[in-house]
């Protein structure tokens, strides 16, 4: 983003060579090759941008094995796109995923800052076979985990439950921990009509029906505490199993796991547990989303999708 005038607000306007441009040396670093794709605002990002660009980086991984890629992106949907091409590549080459909270036009812009880590991330060899990365902040943190916390600070990006990885200090890479796992899911295509629900007070299940009426392939549930619903939601979910879509409760809650076998009544855990419901602790609604879109979308249609969402 930058502006197109001075007083103006920003827009895409910069390229990778733009970016590149403003971080002295970096060319220098290592060996760059630029591409410039998808010049849209992170919000504009659909399935199909997400999974050509994941097959744009296998095939520059699987032609230099060795190499590294940055994605530059936009931070509203950063660990969105991040967690969707780890999902869907195997490969043992380190990507990394920056961005910026403050554009160009700010006082203490932090984009040139953030590629520079990544790209020093990218190199890294100790940061290879971890799955995708981001790196914002001098902060390095797993796909799966990263959450944007804060709309505007620097500091936004962070993984609540479980931790970052490592740090970006001066020319170094320290490492913390590794990801405590990685998973892959093979498909050229998505389930595009998953929809996320909230869940809230009073809730009678009406959005639900609605969409189930028009046709959608899955539902996503951030239900309370450690996933409960209220009575009217939790029939609108009997409902749409009754027609074999696929419901996965995760928790409206940053931190804990989801329950088992603790409360007994309607809309309970247990309740929801013997309907069908498939549980997935540890995730946020909308990395539950992307994953049930690839997973009904999976080349493994013969796996049960249990085996996708382990509780």
């Amino acid at each position: 983003m930058d502006s197109s005038a001075p007083g103006k607000a920003v827009s895409p306007l910069l390229s990778g060579e733009d970016l590149v441009g403003a971080v002295p040396g970096l060319a220098g670093i290592v060996n760059l090759q630029l591409e410039n794709r998808h010049p849209i605002p992170s919000g504009h990002l659909q399935w199909n941008d997400l999974l050509t660009l994941s097959q744009r980086i296998s095939d520059i991984c699987r032609g230099d094995p060795d190499g590294g890629v940055v994605v530059t992106t936009g931070t509203d949907t950063l660990e969105e796109a991040a967690y969707f091409v780890d999902l869907t590549l195997e490969l043992e080459n380190c990507v990394v995923f920056t961005g910026a909270l403050r554009d160009p036009t700010q006082i203490g812009p932090d984009g040139p800052r953030n590629l520079k880590d990544a790209v020093t991330v990218a190199a890294s060899t100790v940061c290879r076979r971890l799955g995708v990365l981001t790196c914002l902040n001098a902060e390095i943190h797993a796909a799966r985990d990263v959450t944007k916390m804060n709309t505007t600070d620097v500091s936004s990006f962070t993984s609540p439950k479980l931790g970052l990885l490592g740090v970006v200090h001066g020319e170094k890479v320290v490492m913390r921990r590794k990801p405590w796992t990685h998973e892959y899911i093979k498909t050229d295509r998505v389930a595009e009509r998953i929809e996320l629900i909230k869940c809230v007070v009073g809730d009678e299940g009406r959005m639900m029906r609605a969409m189930t009426e028009l046709g959608v392939e899955g539902f996503v549930i951030e239900g309370f505490g450690g996933g409960q619903v209220p009575p009217g939601l939790r029939d609108a979910i009997a409902e749409a199993m009754e027609r074999d879509i696929p419901v996965i409760m995760t928790s409206r809650c940053l931190w804990g796991e989801l329950l088992v076998d603790t409360y007994d009544y309607l809309g309970s855990e247990i309740d929801l547990r013997e309907l069908g419901v498939l549980f997935i602790g540890c995730m946020s609604g909308p990395k539950a989303r992307i994953k049930l879109a690839l997973a009904l979308a999976s080349d493994s249609q013969g796996a049960p999708l249990a085996t996708y969402f382990p509780d």
